[in-house]
């Protein structure tokens, strides 16, 4: 269970890795010497791990509760409900310069290009059949000595963005409320679009530091790669 005003990382955490969660809490020294990023983690997504029924005696594990991951998703449907459309086009706007959006760093047709580049950023690509799969592929975070934190199983046919936000929102519960963490993700310059848009996860976004790994980081657009490759 989460516990507010954590001076430590949660013993699940210094479990899974000593060596990123295992330190004390920083004093007034460390903070000026060290970086704004206090851990680094990565998600990504694997579609070939499906699964056609559920185990008959599910264990406690690193994988998410159903309930956790349902609720996300049905705030993401609840925000974006709630918002009005921000397409220019849709309400007839006609856009004479391209600008950045609110919050983001990169302008509104850098974004467009690398959407348009992965198909992880397309929630409606199918990547596996929900007719034949119960889960359709598992989406991980890891720290950055390769630990596995967090699981969770993906139940659609696309890479939806609340699986990510599933597995952010259930690392925050772990860890004090002044750490920043870094995150690693294929597609990371669309998830803080999509939170800055929306709202999603308003309350930890000023502790997360969106990149994009080497290896995925040449598929964007150069000042994206500016501004996300770590």
């Amino acid at each position: 269970m989460p516990v507010h005003n954590r001076t430590w990382p949660s013993e699940y955490l210094h479990y899974h890795c000593p060596l990123c969660f295992g330190g004390c809490h920083k004093t007034d020294v460390d903070q000026e010497i060290s970086s704004e990023i206090d851990i680094i983690v990565c998600i990504d997504a694997c579609f070939t791990q499906k699964c056609c029924n559920d185990p008959v005696n599910p264990t406690s594990s690193v994988f998410l509760k159903q309930q956790d991951v349902d609720a996300m998703e049905h705030e993401v449907e609840e925000l974006q409900r709630s918002q009005p459309s921000r397409n220019r086009a849709a309400r007839g706007i006609v856009e004479t310069e391209d600008s950045c959006e609110h919050g983001m760093r990169v302008p509104t047709s850098v974004l467009d290009g690398c959407n348009e580049s992965f198909t992880a950023a397309d929630e409606k690509h199918q990547k596996a059949s929900t007719h034949l799969f119960s889960d359709t592929g598992i989406m991980a975070l890891l720290c950055h000595h390769d630990h596995v934190i967090h699981l969770v199983n993906m139940t659609s046919a696309g890479e939806k963005q609340h699986y990510a936000l599933a597995l952010i929102k259930a690392l925050f519960s772990h860890l004090p409320e002044d750490f920043h963490v870094g995150i690693l993700y294929d597609i990371g310059c669309q998830l803080e679009r999509s939170c800055r848009k929306w709202g999603f996860l308003a309350s930890l976004l000023p502790r997360i530091s969106f990149g994009i790994s080497v290896f995925h980081a040449f598929g964007h657009q150069w000042p994206c790669q500016l501004i996300y490759h770590p």
